[in-house]
């Protein structure tokens, strides 16, 4: 079956969004300035929380997190440490496509041990923004990243492994890194992990373990991985053969555009009773019900 290994998306922000972030940050904040300098507890106090709602990094698809709208309004008070307005600056850059000056401002909090920075920068090497593409500096950014528990990081040094770019071609390593991020919901390791267990990469082969990640991955809405699911279900592999089941994954993934889905849902419909079928598409309503009900960040 058609299967790949994903990287993370790297393409630019949104500098206009990141502005307005800004702009309605430092409004927001100015009446209640004196309060904050008077109180001890300052992240408590901040006004921040109903902000930004709406306002998404394009290049992540991720609301902006509190810290980062807390240190806005640090900053403009001038309580924010060095390092933390380096790495705003950095933000700040990279929104608007200057990677250079980005890559300048990420790279003391990163020496200095900052994990998102070090992971930043590694995706600057990584993607060559600003600086030649050198895939030996990403992986080391990663990695220090990474060691620090940073999923995001854990995932692109797993793919780096696993392509061999950077550093020696190392599926064990791959599958280490990407377990570590997959625990903690990095939808695209449990994808790509659920991938290895299907192949035998790195990992004992098991289809067991192989749909126990799929099934994580596909109940956060990825789509090669609900159908990666189905395929499963209808032959029987990791569980028993269930093809109402392998159907209904067929169906959902199919809904969100997966060509391959599309056309194993087809293929199956033919071999199913009617009643088989409404079955099915209620099974995937009811999957969907869970997808969109799942926790977010």
């Amino acid at each position: 079956m058609g299967r790949r290994l994903f990287r993370a998306s790297q393409s630019g922000g949104s500098g206009e969004c990141v502005g307005l972030a800004v702009q309605g940050l430092i409004q927001g904040a100015t009446a209640a300035r004196p309060a904050l300098l008077a109180g001890p507890r300052l992240s408590e106090k901040l006004p921040c929380s109903a902000f930004l709602a709406g306002c998404r990094f394009q290049n992540r698809g991720f609301p902006l997190p509190m810290w980062f709208r807390a240190l806005i309004v640090l900053l403009w008070l001038g309580v924010a440490s060095p390092g933390q307005a380096d790495y705003l600056a950095g933000m700040l850059a990279f929104a608007r496509g200057d990677y250079l000056t980005a890559l300048v401002e990420w790279r003391p909090p990163a020496e200095q041990g900052q994990a998102e920075a070090q992971f930043n920068l590694g995706v600057l090497y990584d993607g060559g923004l600003g600086v030649e593409r050198d895939y030996r500096q990403a992986a080391r950014w990663y990695q220090r990243a990474a060691e620090q528990g940073h999923a995001k990081a854990q995932f692109n040094l797993a793919v780096l492994f696993a392509n061999g770019l950077g550093v020696e071609r190392d599926m064990e390593e791959a599958a280490r890194w990407y377990r570590q991020a997959a625990i903690q919901d990095e939808v695209e390791a449990q994808f790509n992990l659920g991938v290895l267990y299907e192949d035998g990469a790195g990992v004992v082969q098991s289809d067991v373990a192989a749909a126990y990640w799929y099934r994580l991955a596909a109940y956060q809405g990825h789509t090669m991985a609900q159908n990666n699911l189905g395929i499963l279900f209808a032959n029987g592999r990791g569980m028993s053969r269930d093809p109402v089941a392998a159907y209904a994954w067929y169906a959902l993934a199919a809904k969100h555009r997966n060509l391959k889905a599309r056309s194993n849902r087809d293929r199956l419909a033919g071999l199913l009773t009617p009643q088989q079928l409404a079955e099915g598409e209620r099974m995937a309503a009811e999957f969907e019900k869970r997808y969109r009900s799942w926790p977010r960040d």
